[in-house]
This record gives structure tokens, C-alpha cells and sequence, in this order.
């Protein structure tokens, strides 16, 4: 009887350990809740979605949640979507996003911005914490840390407080806010940049008639084909999206990327030959973005349109997202050039 007492305090003693411990690493762990590049409010968020609520999944790096607006798609068309992006997303992390989007949703089709393909080795720490850190543990999350982090590196996305210990001298009641609060994201993981912007009628000429092909590296082609057998595996269409950014070199690189998206029977929307644009655009000019991809998406599909839908429970959410994103381009309207301030 007194060794099952022992044995009994011993479990009892190492639960509550690893309770207090996983408690005070989440609390110490950075919280990217403010302005446009909030994270964990847009990671936290698609979690905090109805499941099977969504017809469509973007996944992608900051140009995406930067370019694609999700209520745009509500208002224009109905469409119910959500940006799950992350700050430069590799390709081998948009895998296991992937992966995550389809535990909880059943879209048409995941929509992958491919801006990161021109990624051959490893991203730096700090932009694999930015996409690792807050996701929910699961085996997805394990792998993508073994497949996205090099060995040396990863006890510090196991072991998180390894990293985030020393944080006690910056810590901000935010931190121990978010760690018990996960908020539904109004903006469908959309950044609205409220800020100045001129911007061409169509693309520019160099990136329009741009020939040249540089291939794509191959870690980033043999995770595009993971990535394609995925949603293979899963029945779930993949389509790959650029948005524009105006860079005509990378339009090299997304040259090659149409020869590739044919060969493996892929649609491919480039808009960075239809539109013009940058790393992250403006509200304004967001929006246009978005009214193609819904042009696109709406020419493919047979969607039920949730505007009209008495059936749909979650129209007053996107009612209030279509109204952040009305008050936010009154607002990028009124904005003027850095110079002129």
C-alpha cells in the first residue's frame, strides 16, 4: 500500500510539473498580436473558424495575407475563405499547414501563394518560430519542426522556454492575455495595409514580357510534389496563385512554375503578369487582387452563394469582416505620401 501511495505522488507530482511547465513556456513564448504582422492572432484564429465552414483555403507566406482579402470574396461573391499564412512560409512548412487546414475544413480547393519558391535551404530561426510557434502540438507540428528546422536548431521549438526564458524582462500583459485567449480573427488572417500606394493599371512591361526561365530549386520542387500528392491523397483540388509583387526576376522563377503547373495538371493563376504590385500592397489595391482570384475561383466553381443563404450561420461574422475591411480602405482613401506628411 505505501509503495502505490509513493507511485501515486511521484505521477501526481511529474502532471502538475509538466501542467505548470507548459503553462509558463506559452505564457513566456512571443505573442505577434499587433499591427499587420499578427501572427498568432492569424494562425490562432483559422482555429477558432466553424469547421467546414470554408470553401476555400489560402496558404502562403506575408504576400499572401497581405494581397488576398477574405471578406472581398464574401462581399463580391459569397465565397467564405481564410488566409493561414505565415511571415515567409517555406514550402515544407506550407505542407504540414496544409495538413492542419484539413484536420478541421473541407474547401473546394487549398490555394497556395507560391511566392517561396525560390527557398533551397532552410529559412532562418526567427522565421521558423514565426511559423511553428503557434501552432497546436499535434504529429503535424513534429514534423514540420523535423522536416523545417535543421537538427542543431530544433530542441528550441521542442523545448520552447529554451528560447523564450530570458523574456521576463520584456514581458507585457499581452503575453499572459493571449495565452488564454484565442480570438476569432475578423479579418480572415488579412493584414489591411493602410498606407499609400500608386500602382500601374496592369503589370509592368518588364515582368509582363518577361521569357527568361530559372528552375525552381529542387527542395522547393520535391515539396511542391509533396505538397501535390497531399491534396491527392485527400481529394481536395490545389490550385497555385502569385500574387503580384512586381519583381521581374522572380517572374523567372514563376516562368518555370507554369511549364511545371502544366506538367502536373495544376491551374496556376499568375496575376504578377496582370497586376501590379509589391512585396505587400495597400488595402486599395488588395482589393483589385482579390476581386480576380474571386473572378477565377467562382468561373471554376459551383459555390453556393452565403450572402443569400438563410441556411448559413455565420453571416453576421462575415457582415462585421466586410465592414473592418470597408472601414479600413475609407481609411487607406484618405492616406497620403510619407513625403507630404
Amino acid at each position: 500500500m505505501k509503495k502505490i501511495t509513493i507511485c501515486v505522488r511521484i505521477i501526481s507530482f511529474c502532471l502538475i510539473f509538466c501542467l505548470l511547465f507548459s503553462m509558463a513556456t506559452e505564457i513566456m513564448k512571443d505573442k505577434r498580436c499587433e499591427g499587420e504582422y499578427d501572427v498568432t492572432n492569424k494562425v490562432k484564429g483559422f482555429y477558432r473558424e466553424p469547421e467546414n465552414s470554408l470553401d476555400f483555403v489560402f496558404i502562403g507566406s506575408s504576400q499572401l495575407y497581405a494581397h488576398v482579402a477574405p471578406a472581398v470574396l464574401y462581399r463580391d461573391y459569397g465565397i467564405t475563405s481564410y488566409d493561414f499564412a505565415a511571415n515567409e512560409q517555406p514550402l515544407w512548412i506550407s505542407y504540414y499547414y496544409i495538413k492542419e487546414a484539413l484536420k478541421h475544413q473541407q474547401p473546394k480547393a487549398i490555394v497556395l501563394e507560391v511566392f517561396t519558391i525560390y527557398g533551397e535551404d532552410y529559412e532562418e530561426e526567427g522565421v521558423n518560430h514565426i511559423n511553428l510557434d503557434d501552432l497546436p502540438w499535434s504529429m503535424n507540428k513534429v514534423r514540420a519542426i523535423l522536416d523545417g528546422v535543421p537538427g542543431e536548431l530544433q530542441y528550441s521549438y521542442f523545448f520552447e522556454l529554451a528560447k523564450y526564458h530570458s523574456t521576463w524582462s520584456g514581458f507585457y500583459e499581452g503575453k499572459y492575455t493571449y495565452t488564454f485567449q484565442s480570438p476569432v480573427n475578423v479579418n480572415k488572417g488579412y493584414s489591411p495595409f493602410v498606407v499609400y500606394g500608386e500602382y500601374e493599371e496592369g503589370a509592368k512591361e518588364e515582368v509582363r514580357n518577361s521569357q527568361k526561365c530559372v528552375p525552381i530549386p529542387e527542395r522547393a520542387k520535391e515539396w511542391l510534389l509533396n505538397i501535390i500528392e497531399l491534396c491527392r491523397q485527400e481529394e481536395v483540388e490545389l490550385i497555385f496563385l502569385k500574387t503580384p509583387n512586381g519583381n521581374p526576376e522572380r517572374q523567372m522563377l514563376y516562368n518555370s512554375l507554369e511549364i511545371f503547373s502544366k506538367e502536373q495538371n495544376v491551374p496556376f493563376l499568375n496575376l504578377n503578369t496582370i497586376l501590379d504590385g509589391e512585396a505587400h500592397v495597400n488595402v486599395l489595391q488588395a482589393e483589385k487582387i482579390t476581386q480576380y482570384v474571386g473572378a477565377f475561383l467562382s468561373e471554376r466553381y459551383e459555390l453556393e452563394d452565403k450572402r443569400s443563404d438563410s441556411t448559413f450561420p455565420y453571416q453576421k461574422a462575415w457582415e462585421e469582416s466586410v465592414r473592418n475591411f470597408e472601414q479600413a480602405k475609407q481609411q487607406c482613401a484618405k492616406a497620403e505620401p510619407m513625403d507630404e506628411k
